[in-house]
């Protein structure tokens, strides 16, 4: 392939990708929320209780955001941080209620929004996305365990 052209495509594909990262933030902001507070509740929706450290893992994230993040949600009374009786290092997150409730309205709402635009955009294109997106990462995941 031609490698300007490459360069256009690869400068496309990271721009799709932070301005859909700025749309996530920008609905997070309606909720006093940045993007990895966002996402930090997005992925724990439905989780009773879990680690920082699990957070940090699934999202790559540092595990000091994580913990700021938790910080301030239970500053909110959104949740309470408990020591792991497993492992003292551990902090486990459990939601209270007002916390449930706030993180089930702030997803609910969100979803609705991720669903209406897969309806819109359909299944094929869906797919698409789907399958585009993974072979990107694997073979980025492949050349960078190449040069490691």
């Amino acid at each position: 392939m031609n490698r300007q052209i490459v360069k256009e495509q690869l400068e496309k594909i990271n721009s799709t990708i932070n301005k859909i990262e700025a749309l996530y933030g920008e609905m997070g902001k309606k909720y006093g929320l940045n993007y990895n507070a966002l996402m930090v509740l997005y992925s724990i929706d439905g989780i009773e209780k879990c680690t920082q450290k699990q957070i940090a893992d699934m999202w790559h994230l540092p595990k000091s955001t994580v913990h700021s993040i938790f910080r301030d949600f239970e500053k909110k009374g959104y949740v309470i941080i408990e020591p792991d009786d497993k492992n003292k290092k551990e902090k486990i997150i459990v939601f209270t209620e007002e916390g449930k409730e706030y993180k089930n309205r702030v997803l609910s709402e969100i979803k609705e929004i991720e669903y209406a635009v897969i309806e819109a955009i359909g299944e094929d294109v869906t797919n698409q996305l789907l399958s585009s997106n993974e072979a990107f990462y694997k073979a980025l995941k492949n050349e960078v365990d190449k040069n490691e």
